[in-house]
């Protein structure tokens, strides 16, 4: 495959006259757009590293936009190697085959590429990089062989736990191949994180889990986070008219696709059958058949690969979020986003988990009392937006990105560098 190469020269006055360290960024996939929450936090990573280094980043393009949104990412990097990532029932076949005859974990086998394996073998032999970092378990694969170079690790799932909830869902006499795939991500992960100078998690749930099983290897939290730049912040007169429920987030990930799924058929038809004046928007990407037809039937507004001016626009009129996630790992960026906006946040339990406690959002799994806590609020607008300044709260104290990626991550990063510079 050919890899496309894109080097942005436009750099600010302080760039030209004080040469940056460079860094390396690897990416399952480059976040252009940044629809999905793992995308919105690689783009808070790389807005981040921006500031200190002068950033190189490599990954497989988005499946739908491939390079289309490049220029989205031009004020944050300075070169650009992107690769296409294809995946047919032929290539999985291929790579389930070299997994399982090598000991290795389809899940993650799937996006490593001999080309791109060989771009990053290239850029480290001739460039002279402050650190690497990976983000997601899958990026790991490209530096088995690094030496020399310090690697940290953005680890924005436990993907062993993911794997392990995910059996649940499974067909029961696929659940053997499920438990040995995840007991090679198992393997893996925590591989990578004895391997690496430090991984980051998502939440303090998270650091948790990695201290109990390998209490040496070196961890910290770093929260996700959503920028409230350009957000509006309305007063319930200004909200839609009817009462309105809003979703985000990529409808192809597996935990959002089977929990929109439950939600359009045992939940929101209660919603609407209560109030049939009810609006829904579900805004995201790669909507499947399935999910379409759901729509058409519950007359459902879905709104793909919306820009991000009219999401957020929509964000602020509507009355009440929901997260209907059922599995999945670490915490979930949708919700901050929901949160940023000041609105109240219907969720199952494991869609909150990981976040701070707020008064504002309510959350549980039974489908009965998701439907009457929705029905409760959008017939009280004045009781949605008062849940919705508490999550606002929440946010502002603990997962604002200008205040996440600031001054101390700087430090932390910069000091383990130095501790292992006098090793």
């Amino acid at each position: 495959m050919i890899a496309l190469h894109f080097r942005f020269l436009k750099f600010d006055k302080i760039r030209r006259r004080v040469p940056l360290q460079k860094v390396l960024v690897i990416n399952k996939f480059i976040p252009a757009p940044a629809f999905g929450g793992g995308s919105k936090r690689s783009l808070a990573w790389l807005r981040f590293l921006s500031k200190h280094y002068e950033v190189t980043l490599v990954g497989h393009w988005d499946k739908e936009f491939g390079d289309q949104r490049i220029a989205e990412l031009r004020d944050y990097t300075k070169e650009i190697f992107g690769f296409p990532h294809t995946r047919t029932v032929k290539s999985l076949f291929i790579t389930a085959l070299h997994a399982l005859s090598s000991n290795q974990s389809v899940t993650l086998l799937q996006y490593h590429q001999r080309e791109m394996q060989e771009k990053i073998d290239e850029l480290c032999a001739k460039e002279t990089f402050a650190f690497i970092l990976c983000e997601e378990l899958s990026s790991m694969q490209y530096v088995r062989n690094i030496r020399g170079t310090p690697v940290f690790l953005d680890d924005q799932n436990i993907e062993y736990e993911l794997a392990d909830r995910a059996i649940k869902n499974a067909t029961f006499f696929l659940r053997p191949v499920f438990r040995y795939e995840a007991s090679r991500i198992r393997s893996f992960e925590q591989a990578s994180w004895k391997q690496v100078e430090k991984t980051f998690f998502v939440s303090e749930r998270d650091r948790a889990i990695c201290a109990a099983s390998m209490p040496e290897a070196p961890c910290a939290v770093l929260e996700n986070t959503f920028s409230e730049n350009g957000i509006a912040i309305l007063p319930p007169a200004q909200w839609f008219e009817a009462p309105t429920i809003a979703f985000v987030g990529n409808i192809s990930w597996g935990p959002n696709r089977n929990g929109l799924n439950r939600f359009l058929t045992k939940v929101y038809p209660l919603v609407k059958q209560t109030l049939p004046e009810v609006e829904f928007y579900l805004m995201g990407s790669c909507a499947t058949k399935e999910i379409r037809t759901l729509c058409e039937k519950n007359q459902i507004h879905l709104l793909e690969n919306v820009e991000e001016g009219k999401k957020s626009e929509i964000l602020s009129r509507c009355w009440v979020t929901v997260a209907p996630v059922y599995y999945g790992g670490g915490t979930r960026v949708k919700i901050l986003e929901y949160w940023a906006h000041a609105k109240a946040t219907v969720s199952t339990v494991i869609g909150n988990e990981g976040l701070a406690p707020s008064a504002g959002t309510w959350s549980g799994d039974d489908d009965r009392e998701m439907a009457q806590t929705l029905i409760s609020l959008l017939q009280d607008r004045q009781r949605a937006a008062q849940m919705g300044r508490q999550n606002h709260e929440v946010f502002k104290r603990f997962y604002e990105e200008t205040a996440v990626y600031g001054d101390s991550l700087y430090r932390s990063i910069t000091a383990q560098l130095h501790e292992q510079e006098s090793l």
